[in-house]
Parts: structure tokens; C-alpha cells; sequence
């Protein structure tokens, strides 16, 4: 058996093979999987984003000589191991860890700014829709806004089970009632 390749497919024929397998399909459940990318129509920047801004926080904080940014972001000064810049955004959550280290509580205060006043986008609507009206129930992500239940609230009137820690997935049934958001986090 060959491994085909997958295709790029357009919205228009995403859109159509989605509703026709929801159509004909009745034993087949889809779970949406969203990073970063998903909130920045709402305003939330991206990992790669907020990586530079706290290696650019570091590096005034911590660079000494006169070393630019490039010159000195290296695992070395970072205490990251394996870190390189030109992969920068691929360390996001060890670069997190590594600027709110001494101060842990100034960590979820800068992601609490970075949320603040942000409203789910439209595709959060379609989304909200897709969640609280059809067997499609479960929304797995990275991200740490709340994007996903604020948009289920909003505009379907819905409160999904949101699991961020492993101690609530007894909670999570194969064919959920309500939707599902389970948040996780890539461990340093």
C-alpha cells in the first residue's frame, strides 16, 4: 500500500467535504485542532510574535557588552537547551518559561493583557455553530485564550466542558452532550 500525499484543499471544498461527510456519514465525529494561528484574526499575536517580544525583554535585561539580539540569544545565555534563533518560535513555551522565570505571576498576567478586550472572530462564530449544533464536538488546542468558549457563549448561548488539565479527561465522553475544549501546553 503507497502513503498518497495530502492535498491542499481551498474553503470552498473543505466546506464540502465536511458537510457532505456530516451528511453521509453518520459514525464519523471531526475534532478541530487549533494553534496560535486561530486568534489572530481576533487580535492575539502569534507564538512567533510573542516570542520576539519576550527575547527582546530578556536581551535588555540581561545582555551585557553591547551584543545585538542575534548575537546573543543563544541557548547559552538562554538556558535553553538546543535553542536556536532562526527556530525561535518553535521554543515558545520555553522561552515563556525562561522571561517570567524569577516572577511566575507576571507570566499569566502578560497573557492576561495580551487577551484583554479581544472578541472571538468570525471564524470562531462558524466554529461556535459547527460545536453546539452538530455531533462535531471536540476542539483540541495550544492556545491559552479562551477564544473558543467565549464564542460558544456568545453566539450559541453554549458552556463547553473545557479540560486544561489531565485530572478532568474522565470528564471527556466518547459522544459528549455539549462541546469539548481540551487546552494543553508543551512541557519544557
Amino acid at each position: 500500500m503507497s502513503v498518497v500525499e495530502p492535498e491542499e484543499w481551498g474553503p470552498e471544498g473543505l466546506c464540502e467535504q465536511f458537510w457532505d461527510i456530516d451528511r453521509k456519514m453518520h459514525n464519523r465525529r471531526f475534532a478541530f485542532i487549533l494553534g496560535a494561528g486561530a486568534s489572530v484574526q481576533s487580535g492575539i499575536p502569534t507564538a512567533g510574535t510573542l516570542v520576539w517580544r519576550w527575547l527582546g525583554e530578556l536581551h535588555r535585561r540581561l545582555a551585557r557588552g553591547g551584543l545585538s539580539l542575534e548575537r546573543w540569544a543563544t541557548a547559552e545565555a538562554l538556558e535553553i537547551r538546543g535553542f536556536s534563533l532562526t527556530d525561535a518560535a518553535a521554543f515558545y513555551s520555553q522561552v515563556f518559561a525562561r522571561r517570567f522565570r524569577q516572577h511566575p505571576d507576571e507570566g499569566y498576567a502578560d497573557l492576561e493583557d495580551i487577551m484583554q478586550g479581544k472578541d472571538p472572530s468570525f471564524g470562531y462564530s462558524v466554529l461556535a455553530h459547527i460545536l453546539a449544533e452538530t455531533r462535531h464536538k471536540l476542539v483540541i488546542t495550544t492556545n491559552f485564550d479562551n477564544l473558543v468558549g467565549e464564542a460558544l457563549s456568545i453566539f450559541t448561548g453554549t458552556a463547553p466542558l473545557v479540560c486544561g488539565h489531565e485530572s478532568l479527561a474522565n470528564f471527556v465522553h466518547v459522544e459528549p452532550r455539549r462541546p469539548v475544549v481540551v487546552k494543553f501546553t508543551a512541557t519544557c
